[in-house]
């Protein structure tokens, strides 16, 4: 047996003209409704519509706006599945395994402009692993011999 969401998508693809077209279409759309209604909802999902749950039946019992709010983190708190139980470990703890380095320039050239400027931030590639991909690439050695002789030049219309 077909599903009645592929047989919805042929029968929009094989109708013709306009009244047929917003048919088709219509009969797609009810099948797409009926499909997400027999998915299962997601984990966020399920979470929050319980949250929201919760929040509503304390907005009923006569609940301020700061305790709604307090209570709706304090749900989700309760809720959502614990993760880890020791805190995160960082590889290197110079970038926080993100590769920069992220410095301060008080606007004194530390950052290596020699114009004047204002403060900012800005990032220096790490020694790690992870900084790697913020490093400049060593050219190639060649000479410049090797690479004039490799380029051969067309001639101009008066000659080489």
């Amino acid at each position: 047996m077909k599903n009645p969401l592929t047989t919805a998508l042929e029968a929009l693809s094989e109708a013709h003209g306009p009244s047929a077209l917003v048919a088709a279409f219509r009969r797609l759309q009810v099948q797409v409704r009926k499909q997400r209604k027999r998915e299962p909802v997601g984990k966020l999902a399920s979470v929050m519509m319980e949250a929201i749950a919760a929040r509503d039946r304390l907005k009923a019992n006569g609940a301020t706006g700061e305790d709604l709010d307090a209570g709706l983190a304090g749900v989700l708190r309760d809720v959502w599945p614990k993760g880890r139980e020791r805190p995160w470990q960082h590889l290197c703890s110079a970038c926080d395994d993100c590769g920069l380095q992220i410095k301060d320039c008080a606007g004194d050239a530390v950052c290596g402009r020699t114009f004047p400027h204002r403060p900012h931030t800005y990032g220096v590639p790490c020694w790690c692993d992870k900084g790697a991909r913020y490093r400049p690439k060593p050219a190639a050695v060649s000479d410049e011999l090797d690479s004039a002789a490799a380029k051969p030049r067309r001639p101009s219309r008066f000659g080489r």
